[in-house]
């Protein structure tokens, strides 16, 4: 999912293709969870399960799951208005991303492919708390940063008062019409967002969790309390070249797993030499797939010859071709 958006929301105004990185992270000693990301969320979860109210307490050995991209737009759209469009009549992203549930089109920059604002949920189901938290610096206000959370839990109550099953972690304040939202934290005040500064958390966030983000347009996903035996390194590599690998071949995504970087230069030469198989197919046949793909990418416009069909026809004849 991660690479999807971030495929989705490249910036077409650089030449360098968007870049991803993986990072495993654990940390020794931190009161990141206790003190701040899970402050709140304790109350929700105990309705949840009691293995994630104990996590929330945890100090020590924090293992996360940090996810960056970089030559992307970071997640566009006024995050005071509840509703698909923005003031100047492009999707609001934002809203996509933080609030709606359903297929609203595709891409966190509003220009095409991506994620319906379900895709968002990954994030969640590989975190033992069902919970991520973001940062993103926005092509069209790169002088601020906003940070947000998201938990994907169950519909619950609590001293009876309904919750519903999406919460939000960020500061509460008004909507443009005037009503209690969740805003996102943001570096600086902004009047025409009703944001005000949480320089000072955002900070520490950066700094406690060695983020790489800087003042680079983009986003950064935090997964909290993943499964290192279940997510690995070497997973995160098979995945990438499984679902990623043309896109890298032809030098559209650049994907960085910790210290290891897949990019067009070296995709078929990290496949030969670390590779055995991926799921069903051996790491010869995948080379021999990718070689098909850069000679087809060669062919010159005039050489292709265009077929005009669909996925339901069994057959194809001379009224197939222009």
């Amino acid at each position: 999912e991660s690479k999807q958006n971030v495929a989705d929301s490249k910036n077409r105004d650089l030449t360098d293709p968007p870049l991803v990185k993986f990072k495993t992270l654990k940390i020794k000693k931190s009161r990141i969870m206790k003190d701040y990301f899970g402050k709140d969320l304790k109350k929700h979860l105990e309705t949840y399960n009691e293995e994630s109210v104990n996590l929330l307490n945890q100090e020590d050995d924090l293992n996360f799951l940090i996810f960056e991209d970089f030559n992307t737009t970071g997640i566009l759209g006024e995050v005071n208005q509840l509703r698909q469009e923005r003031n100047n009549g492009e999707r609001n992203c934002w809203y996509s991303f933080v609030w709606y549930l359903g297929n609203v089109g595709k891409g966190l920059s509003g220009e095409d492919g991506g994620s319906e604002g379900e895709g968002r949920q990954v994030f969640s189901y590989i975190s033992k708390i069902r919970s991520f938290y973001f940062l993103t610096i926005r092509k069209d206000d790169p002088e601020n940063k906003l940070l947000m959370g998201l938990s994907f839990l169950r519909p619950h109550e609590i001293a009876g008062k309904t919750y519903e099953s999406i919460g939000r972690w960020g500061v509460i304040g008004k909507s443009d019409n005037k009503n209690d939202i969740c805003l996102p934290l943001s570096y600086k005040a902004d009047a025409s967002q009703n944001l005000v500064d949480n320089s000072k958390i955002i900070d520490f966030v950066e700094k406690e969790l060695s983020l790489e983000r800087g003042w680079k347009i983009g986003t950064s996903i935090i997964v909290p309390f993943y499964d290192p035996e279940i997510i690995t390194q070497e997973k995160l590599i098979a995945d990438t070249i499984d679902q990623y690998k043309v896109p890298i071949l032809l030098g559209k995504l650049r994907v960085q797993i910790n210290e290891i970087e897949l990019n067009k230069d070296n995709i078929k030469t990290y496949i030969a030499e670390n590779i055995s198989s991926v799921k069903n197919y051996k790491s010869s046949q995948i080379i021999n797939f990718l070689d098909f793909v850069e000679d087809s990418s060669k062919i010159k416009p005039e050489n292709i010859i265009n077929v005009k069909t669909n996925i339901n026809e069994r057959s194809i004849s001379t009224e197939n071709f222009d």
